[in-house]
């Protein structure tokens, strides 16, 4: 299981994918501000490729509609629409599923 969200000051996403025990993408911050936007891209899709290639369940932090725009959650669910995952209410989480 992964979860992917809104980075903000505190990321939400963080504390619900160690509430679940589940996996999050996280970059130490020194890191991520020396890669270009390129290789942040590419890790991320990596990260995502492989939670998708493992059969993971996908759990999005926050509901659609509070993605803001150019953000790289956009960016996350815009990658895995184009492989046909979508964005579902399943009990009180929203998962991204097939």
């Amino acid at each position: 299981m992964i979860v992917i969200g809104r980075f903000q000051a505190i990321p939400n996403y963080l504390e619900l994918a160690k509430k679940l025990g589940a996996n999050a993408f996280n970059i130490p911050e020194s890191q991520w501000d020396a890669m270009t936007p390129e290789e942040r891209w590419a890790i991320n899709r990596e990260f995502l490729d492989s939670a998708m290639a493992a059969g993971e369940q996908i759990i999005l932090e926050c509901a659609p509609e509070k993605v803001e725009p150019g953000s790289t959650l956009e960016k996350e669910l815009e990658y895995l629409r184009t492989l046909g995952y979508r964005p579902r209410l399943i009990g009180d989480r929203w998962e991204v599923m097939r």
